[in-house]
């Protein structure tokens, strides 16, 4: 499972989905030549290549007439989803009609819109109109038994990269419940849960388009509701007259439901300064172009408009370091080489060049009981949440008893020196651990704490640690391993808050 995590750690969710999905178009083509799917060897070509070609066209045509960066990745996704919703065409007016689903789903990421931030799910949307205008019925035919294994696979994939279990176990379970209760009187349980396991969409639907970052709301709480929601509709049976309801309707009243809800649009950023803070470590600072509302300890994702990407894409997920409370956005980001095509990019912007925020969200909160005594546990560059708490705090002076643990393999990694003195006037202790990386010894000036974090150190610094809630922010690795700790310390995992920020 290591190896899993340090391979999906390497490539953003929109790459993992891109090639998943174009994975499954090669097993179905295979399958269809094959004879085990019933498309034939041409069919399946022409019906992604009208897709891919009318998306291609119409985003370029959107993109020109709304002077933005035309995003070729989301483009891909889009007309892929399209391909497993509806059967490939067998005839010249399924292929138009396909062509005009395309045309739907870019129009819709442009025309349909609150502050520039689509509501609905572009291949699903295209799918309810297409449906409910009675030219095409979609088939989602990648739901059949043929095609699980390879299904499950990426939609389990996706699901650990952004850590959206909760929301996706929520739907299925409830999806999956419906549909045997409303059959429990035609055919034995254990059939019927085959069937909905093996010939119903839950798992691709669920896995690849519920999780979209765009239509999935900002907590987790939410994200759960949403998941229900969506489940019950998927197997509700809901209709109006001959309208009946479908996987793609159930997402895109979903998403209509998060709009509502929890809007959230797209924030342009301006670049006003890069400043080296610390070894390899540069802080980015940004003046949103209208209000950026936020919470400390969340998250934005990033988009450049790059010419060439690699395989990692041009968006980007990065912990907000600064606070509430002031008027800039600042992300402290680590960069070292070989530097991936983004953080180039990033590192050559000029003062004034605008970036594009996305997708606000995150859980990893404050608790809102001040009295709750608290550790923070920070790996490297982890630290950029905390420094968005604590200087919240200093602030507003709201006192909180709070130890933090500062995990470096540098010295000169240790940033926000200034900030982290000021909250030791309202209830901060800072202890700063070195654990030198290999080759290297500590510099005999070191006055901190040496090696991993263990149990001891944390009782040394934190005696009371069974009281207190515990906060762990960094790389994924040294999330997993403190968490472990933690828990084989007796601390309850309802008191380990830990976030996942896929821009590590």
């Amino acid at each position: 499972m290591k190896q899993i995590d340090q391979l999906l750690n390497r490539i953003t969710m929109y790459k993992l989905l891109l090639w998943g999905l174009r994975g499954l178009f090669v097993i179905s083509w295979i399958f269809s030549i094959a004879g085990v799917l019933p498309y034939g060897a041409v069919r399946p070509l022409v019906g992604v290549s009208i897709l891919l070609g009318i998306s291609f066209a119409a985003n370029y045509i959107f993109a020109g007439l709304y002077r933005v960066a035309a995003n070729s990745e989301s483009t891909n996704i889009t007309a892929l989803l399209l391909y497993f919703i509806f059967q490939p065409p067998k005839d010249v007016r399924e292929a138009i009609i396909l062509g005009l689903a395309a045309l739907l789903a870019i129009a819709s990421k442009y025309l349909i819109t609150k502050h520039e931030r689509h509501i609905f799910n572009p291949a699903a949307f295209a799918a309810v109109v297409i449906g409910l205008s009675g030219l095409l019925t979609s088939r989602w035919w990648i739901g059949r038994d043929t095609m699980f294994i390879f299904v499950i696979i990426l939609a389990l994939l996706i699901v650990r990269k952004i850590h959206r279990f909760p929301m996706v176990m929520v739907f299925g379970a409830s999806a999956t419940i419906l549909l045997l209760v409303r059959n429990a009187g035609d055919a034995a349980a254990a059939t019927l849960l085959r069937d909905a396991v093996l010939s119903f969409p839950i798992f691709f639907l669920g896995g690849t388009m519920l999780t979209e970052p765009v239509t999935t709301p900002p907590r987790r709480y939410q994200q759960v509701m949403y998941g229900l929601l969506v489940g019950l509709l998927f197997s509700s049976g809901l209709h109006l007259g001959d309208r009946f309801m479908t996987p793609e309707l159930a997402l895109v009243i979903g998403n209509l439901a998060v709009w509502i809800i929890a809007t959230r649009g797209r924030q342009p950023l301006k670049l006003v300064g890069i400043e080296t803070i610390g070894k390899t470590i540069f802080e980015y600072r940004f003046k949103p172009v209208r209000p950026l509302a936020f919470k400390p300890g969340q998250y934005l994702e990033l988009t450049l408009p790059l010419q060439k990407t690699d395989f990692r894409g041009n968006r980007r997920t990065f912990t907000i370091a600064s606070s509430p409370t002031e008027d800039e956005i600042l992300f402290g980001i680590k960069q070292v080489e070989p530097s991936s095509a983004f953080k180039s990019a990033l590192a050559k912007l000029e003062s004034g060049h605008e970036v594009t925020g996305n997708n606000l969200a995150g859980d990893f909160l404050l608790p809102d009981d001040p009295k709750q005594k608290l550790v923070f546990i920070a790996g490297g560059i982890g630290v950029t949440p905390f420094r968005s708490m604590l200087k919240f705090l200093t602030d507003n002076r709201q006192t909180r008893n709070i130890v933090l643990f500062y995990c470096v393999t540098d010295p000169k990694q240790i940033v926000y020196k200034d900030i982290l003195n000021d909250a030791k006037e309202y209830g901060l202790k800072v202890v700063y651990v070195l654990n030198p990386a290999p080759g290297q010894e500590a510099p005999a000036s070191w006055k901190g704490e040496l090696g991993f974090l263990t149990k001891d150190l944390i009782a040394k610094h934190a005696l009371d640690y069974e009281q207190r809630t515990f906060y762990i922010s960094g790389p994924d690795v040294m999330v997993q391993a403190n968490k472990k700790l933690l828990r084989s310390m007796g601390i309850q995992r309802t008191n380990i808050r830990t976030d996942y920020f896929s821009g590590y």
